[in-house]
This record gives structure tokens, sequence and C-alpha cells, in this order.
């Protein structure tokens, strides 16, 4: 697992996704929802551990 949003912030999916691995992310930024969504038959395999960012509410 890869528990940090630091560094180039989501170029990991790339490469799970060529090595045709499973991947449990456990971020919550919106964005990386979005990307995934983009192409859900190459990242079939990325599965997120918690809710994105935005169920959190406010504060």
């Amino acid at each position: 697992m890869y528990g940090h949003n630091i560094g180039s912030n989501n170029a990991e999916y790339d490469i799970f996704a060529d090595a045709s691995v499973m991947y449990i992310r456990i971020n919550t930024l919106k964005p990386h929802d979005k990307r995934l969504a983009k192409d859900p038959a190459r990242y079939f395999r990325i599965f997120m551990s918690d809710p994105a960012e935005f169920w959190y509410g406010p504060g």
C-alpha cells in the first residue's frame, strides 16, 4: 500500500495497471477518483480503502 500524497501524486497507478496486480490505495483526494474513473478497464484492479475527502464534510 501507498499511504501518502507526496511527490508525483498518483503516478503509481500506471505502474500497477501495467503490472496487472491489485493495488489498495488509502489516499482520499477526489482527483484520484476522477483519474481512475476515466479508464475503468485499465484501473479495475485499483481499490480505495476509505471514502474520498468529498464525503468527510466541511471542517
